[in-house]
């Protein structure tokens, strides 16, 4: 998987965050450090389903 960085890593205690894939413009730049880890134990725990995808992460925007 190919992993498209955010620009800032909030603090806040909350899990909301939405993913782009390769080709779809890219929504925002922000993502809390909470969602970002929660994304991942789901990457970790789905072995394959975001197998060989370049995937980007942040926060939705309103």
């Amino acid at each position: 998987m190919c992993w498209k960085h955010p620009a800032w890593f909030t603090l806040v205690d909350v899990v909301d965050y939405e993913t782009t894939r390769k080709g779809e413009p890219e929504k925002g730049l922000v993502i809390s450090r909470k969602s970002l880890a929660t994304f991942i134990a789901k990457i970790i725990e789905s072995s394959g389903r975001y197998a060989r995808q370049n995937l980007g992460v942040n926060k939705p925007n309103p």
